[in-house]
Parts: C-alpha cells; structure tokens; sequence
C-alpha cells in the first residue's frame, strides 16, 4: 500500500481530470468556473483572476486528490517548467484553494489532528517530486488580493516589470521609507529592523526619478555560540519586490551590501575569528526554500490560527497581539502589519486559561473556541534557512552541524503561557508524531527473541506470544489507527521469516498482547532482489532514506560508498551508525509489508574507494562473459552529455533479465552517485570494467533522493514484469513435462 503522500502525487499525475484534448478541458475548466459561481464564490473570484491574467489551468475534484473539500488547480503558461505527465501540458505551480470554514459547524475533536497536518502533507508529497503547491486560504486572498496575486502571476514568469539588480543602486534606507513600502508589498506586512537596505532603479532620460523597487531589512546581531565557535547571527527579517515587479538578483544585492557592513564593523571590532550567518524563516503556504544560498535547517509545525465570522484571521501565538472581537469595524481601517497582529478576543483567552485541557469534563479547547464563532485554520509551517557568511575558525564544518550544535539555540516550535493555546499547539505536536509513525504501518513486524513459548493449560499445546508495552510503536498502531478489540486479529510478520496472524489481546496498563495463530503462517514466496550501490549522500537525507529504500521489497542489501565528490565530511555521520538505520529500516520494512532482511555494508573509511577490488570484495563485480544474461541487471545511473544518451533504466533491465533461464527471481544493482555526480573515472570503472552498463531515468536532473525512489520504483515494476513471465514459463513447461509423462 502506498502511502497517502504519495498517493496524491499518483492521483495528480494521473487524473482523469487532466487527460484529454485541449478543447475538452477547456470546455470542463469553464464549466467548472461557471458551476463555482454558484457555489462557491471564493474558488469563482480566483478563477476569475487566472482567466483575466491568461493564465492556463486545469482542476482536480476532491475524490481524485483525496483532500476532502478542497480544490486543487494546475495554473502555468504556455512556456511554464513543469510538463504535466499525463497530458504533456506545462504548469508552473499547484494553487490549493482553502475556503474559510463555516463559523457554525462544530469541530470534530478527531480530526483536528488530520486536519492540521493535510496542507504541510500536500507541501512534502509535492515538494519531493520537485513540484510547488501554494496554499491560498481565503481570508488571506481577501485581505491583500494584490499582493496574493502579484505573488501567483510572478510563480508563472508574468510581472509588468521585469530589472536586473545591475540596473539598480543599493542603499541604507530609514523607517520612514521601508515600513510603507513593506507594509503596501510584503505579504506579512513590516516590522522594525535594524538594518534595512533598498533597491532603487537609476536614472535615464525618460526615467528622471529614481524609483523604490525592492527593500530587505535585517535584525541586530545575535552572539552564538554554534559548535563552540562564537558566531555574530543576524535575521533577515523581511524581503520583497514591489507588486508586479521582479528584480532579478535583488536579494543577493541587497545581502551583499548588508553583509560589506557587518563586515566592516567587525574588523573594526577586532574580531576576525567571529563567523557571521544569517538566519530567516519562509512561509511554506507559497512554497518551500528557492532563496539563492540559504539552506534549508528546520521546518516548525502547523500553526494553529482562527477565523470568526467576520472573515478576519486572529493569531493565537505571539508577542503584541491586539485583541479583537468578532465583527469589530475598526479592522476596515487597519493596516496589513496591523491585521497581522491581531488576536484572540480576550473573553475568550481568558476561558481558555481555565478550560480542562484533559478533556474529561467540560468543553475542549477546541470546543471553547467554536462557542465564540471561530474555526481553526493552519498553515503548512515555516521553515527556517541559513546562510554561513563567514566561517570564523569552524573549519569547513557544514551549516547542519552549526545549527544542531548552537548555543542558544531558535526556537524550534511554537509555545504558549496561555494552557488552553498550549494544549491546542500539543495537539498538533502529538498528530505529527502519530502521522510519522502509526500511519505507516502495514505489516506489525516482530523479531524472533520477542516471540515466548508457553504451555496453554487449555489445549496442552505450545501458544508464541509476544507482549507489547503501552509506548511501544506497534501497540499504538493496533490500538488507536487500526482500532483493534480483543479477540480480534492483526497480521504480523517475523524478521527473516514466516507472515500470518495473530489475536490482539488488549491488557491493563495499555499494553497488547500477540497470541500468533500458527496455522496462519507461510512462507513468503521468492521475489525479485535488489542492491542499491549509493555514493553517501547528505546526512539529513540518507536519515530519510534508510526507511524509504527499505520499503521496497525487492531490495535485500544497501551498499554506502564513498564517491570521488562525495563530501568527506558526510563520512562522520552518525546516520551511517547501526544504532541508527537498524530501527529506520525496521520502520520501512513494516511500511512495505515485507519481512525479507536488509542487509548494510557501510564502506566509507580512508581505505574504502570506489574501486574495482572494492566492488569485487562486496560481490557486486561481474565475472559472467555473457553479463547480459546471467540474471543480474548492473544499472549505473548517468545523466549522459551533450553527445550521448544512455539507454532508459527499465530497457536495461528487460534487456538482461527478460531472456534468463536460471529458475531464480531476477535481480538487479543500481548505482547512485552523491549529489554532484559520479566522475568520468567512476563511470569507466563501472561500465568498462565492472560489467554496469550507462541507464538514465530521463533527461532532468534529480537530486539524490528523488533519483533514489524513481530508479528502485522503475528497477522494481521491469523486475516484476521479467519474474511474472519467468512464473509464467515455469507454469507452461510444467503443463508440457506432466503431459509428456
């Protein structure tokens, strides 16, 4: 079963919505925009804009994407980068609309916890197939509708002026010019700064006034102590372009003068040794990290936030909110740094404080807020970016390890004094927690010293049972996603061995009892084997990797090498560490429904080069004179040049597996180099005397962890093709022994 994430990218690629010919959608989009009309006059008014801007879309219904109510569109141009799969038309981006909800409609304590997640799902799954989805919620299209769709006409490559920061002067700018402009263009509004820096265009003959175009503003520093270095941290705390402008290179010209004059006071200062990095965080609403330079260290949870009836969103975390009652007509002549800053009414923060976050009497959090009219509303999080200025004395060390090891650290999620805001925010935590784990579960894997022997008195038989305590995963899993009762059975499986059932025995305390049926145990049949060959990659992504690549049921064994670009660094992470990746991979294998081993071979000391003695000692040489037909499908993964194209991944394997006459499975090894590649060296070591032949997954370039899924997603479909049809002549050449005899 493939998880939900990945569902909803599958659906997308291949909705029927999409396919067919132009005329016909154009004929279903219209009809779609005429039925909004009627229905919904949020989803008609941004239709409405996309028509009037030119704008190509399509829609997806809600069965389709599994998003419940919610309409997702395609919008791009004729010259937009992405193509769509199914019908080979371009978008540029995903716009997921999010009507407000109704202030009267009860909320289902069930499923605030899914719903707080759904938008920063939508985000990942989209994310991870190098796809934007922006999230644009109603009250947020209303509140600054030229902002909003400057900020989508600019997603397709549309402004009304488009200047190169060469074209531009750089300055210091004061309050009194930065704060109007930042509130009139940034979607956030302004805020004070210390430092703020702008953009104006030069003067020509027929331009003879220089004009304000783009300002970014920047907070005083913050001294750091980031792995026992002494850091001067700043944060950029707000940028943009005016509405319906691009300033191509804008953000670098303005860091960069930023940057010459913290320098310059350093050095004053007499302190060379000092690093100095930039901090900022990003809405992930419009999309995750595209700044130049900054790099991606935290993502922080949905934040709970709340809509009334008058259609205005109030802040329930945060510093100098302003209370606000529904309905008030002051908010008509608030400005958008104002709006902002808007927050719960105090009646109702005050009844929060004392509502019983327990939930064993009275109204819940929740509850307490839909008493006063307001409905949840969450946005798909913030993610926090760094840029490494200067290194001080770290000694080339990579800006994960900075982060990780700072003294004081940032905040890393949202918090409250207010107990009812706080159990509201610990309701969310704890819905990440269960998504991440639970939900992943198909198949309760155990290992063979968990399983105990005992006599039943009943049936002078030996019973296999297994005792799960209250915190462990699996216990969770049965009892709150699968919803199991006692006497009920649950499907388990044994590491390295036999799939059946067992009976769900629930005990006091919250742990579960397993009695294993043993009349339900078989052998899982012969499959297709797979080794992934993977030069190490970043640390964070090869953590991530460990449970996705083992989910695969056909690969059997992970092989981690160090490439000739593989940063040397990434050698040293305790990611490559068996205390780590056993219990990932664990985690995969019951996501995958398999209980076939993985097996790990890290290889990334001094002495371990990607050689040929290397690959001969791990058994992944080839030594068959025929290597296209002795069973085994060596793919090297290339993207090829500007005079050769290597042959498609899944031709490769068909070309080595389809005419195998071994009675064993097929099975295949796929190379994946780190993230700048293999080197021409490796690759002649590998194809020319390692027996891999050159195979590519397209013309784009992936990142590690996409190229990682797609190859085993290929690899895995042309191996079950070949091991089908080998069933399949095993089946009809004993039909024909049987008759002979």
């Amino acid at each position: 079963m493939q998880s939900k994430d990945a569902a909803v990218v599958a659906a997308f690629l291949g909705s029927s919505c999409i396919r067919g010919s132009r005329c016909r959608r154009n004929f279903e989009c219209k009809k779609f925009h005429q039925t909004s009309s009627k229905n919904d006059g949020f989803v008609y008014a941004v239709t409405s804009f996309l028509i009037e801007s030119q704008l190509q879309w399509r829609n997806f219904t809600s069965r389709d994407l599994g998003v419940d109510d919610r309409t997702i569109l395609a919008v791009g141009t004729g010259t937009s980068d992405h193509v769509d799969a199914s019908t080979y038309q371009p978008f540029s981006f995903l716009l997921h609309l999010c009507p407000t909800p109704n202030p009267n409609t009860p909320i289902d304590e069930d499923e605030v916890a899914s719903y707080a997640w759904r938008n920063a799902r939508l985000t990942n799954a989209f994310a991870a197939n190098n796809h934007t989805i922006v999230h644009l919620h109603e009250d947020v299209w209303k509140r600054s509708p030229e902002i909003v769709q400057s900020r989508l006409r600019s997603k397709c490559g549309l402004h009304n002026k488009r200047i190169y920061a060469r074209q531009t002067i750089v300055k210091r700018i004061p309050k009194s010019e930065y704060h109007p402009f930042l509130d009139k263009n940034h979607l956030w509004g302004a805020t004070g700064a210390k430092y703020a820096y702008g953009l104006y265009t030069k003067t020509t003959p027929k331009e003879k006034e220089s004009k304000l175009v783009a300002v970014a503003t920047f907070s005083n520093k913050r001294k750091i102590k980031r792995a026992s270095i002494d850091f001067h941290s700043y944060e950029l705390l707000r940028f943009c372009t005016e509405i319906d402008c691009t300033v191509v290179g804008g953000l670098s010209k303005l860091t960069a003068a930023f940057v010459k004059e913290i320098a310059r006071s350093k050095v004053e200062d007499c302190q060379d040794k000092t690093g100095i990095d930039i901090v900022t965080s990003i809405d992930r609403d419009f999309g995750t990290n595209s700044w130049p330079n900054f790099e991606c260290m935290d993502v922080m949870n949905p934040l709970p936030m709340f809509v009334g009836r008058d259609g205005i969103r109030r802040h329930a975390v945060g510093v100098g909110l302003t209370p606000l009652d529904n309905g008030e007509s002051v908010v008509n002549s608030m400005s958008t740094s104002m709006l902002l800053r808007v927050g719960l009414p105090l009646k109702l923060t005050s009844e929060l404080e004392t509502c019983n976050v327990d939930y064993e009497e009275g109204l819940s959090c929740w509850d307490v807020a839909n008493k006063y009219s307001f409905q949840p509303v969450f946005d798909a999080g913030v993610e926090r970016l760094m840029l490494i200025v200067d290194e001080g004395t770290s000694n080339n060390l990579n800006p994960e390890t900075l982060w990780s090891a700072s003294t004081p650290k940032f905040v890393t999620d949202h918090y409250s004094p207010n107990p009812g805001i706080e159990e509201m925010i610990n309701c969310v935590r704890r819905a990440k927690k269960y998504d991440s784990i639970s939900s992943k579960m198909n198949l309760i894997l155990l290992k063979q010293s968990e399983i105990q022997s005992i006599s039943s008195s009943s049936t002078s038989q030996t019973e296999q049972i297994i005792h799960l305590t209250s915190k462990d995963e699996r216990a969770k899993h049965i009892a709150n996603h699968l919803n199991k009762k006692s006497g009920e059975t649950v499907s388990i499986g044994i590491i390295g061995g036999h799939k059946g059932k067992a009976i769900v025995q629930h005990q006091n305390g919250g742990g579960i009892r397993l009695e294993i049926q043993s009349d339900t145990l078989f052998v899982p049949p012969e499959e297709p084997e797979i080794t992934v060959i993977l030069a190490v990659p970043f640390p964070m992504r090869i953590k991530a990797l460990w449970p996705v690549i083992s989910s695969f049921t056909a690969v059997t064994r992970i092989v981690i090498v160090k490439g000739q670009l593989s940063n040397p660094e990434f050698n040293a992470t305790k990611n490559l560490l068996p205390e780590v990746y056993s219990s990932l991979i664990e985690k995969g294998m019951m996501q995958g429904g398999r209980t076939r081993q993985v097996k790990v071979d890290v290889c990334v000391s001094d002495d371990d080069t990607v050689s040929k003695d290397l690959l001969n000692r791990l058994g992944l040489l080839c030594k068959s004179d025929d290597k296209k037909h002795d069973g085994v499908a060596r793919v090297f993964l290339d993207c090829g040049d500007e005079t050769t194209t290597p042959t498609p991944a899944r031709d490769v394997v068909l070309e080595h597996c389809s005419k195998v006459t071994t009675t064993a499975p097929p099975s295949a090894i796929i190379a994946i180099g780190p993230e700048r590649g293999w080197t021409a060296e490796e690759a002649s070591l590998f194809v020319n005397e390692c027996g891999y032949e050159s195979a590519t997954l397209g013309n784009s370039i992936l990142r590690v962890d996409t190229a990682v899924i797609a190859s085993l997603g290929i690899v895995s479909a042309a191996l079950d093709e070949c091991n089908r049809e080998r069933i399949r002549e095993e089946g009809t050449y004993s039909k024909r022994q049987r008759k002979s005899n």
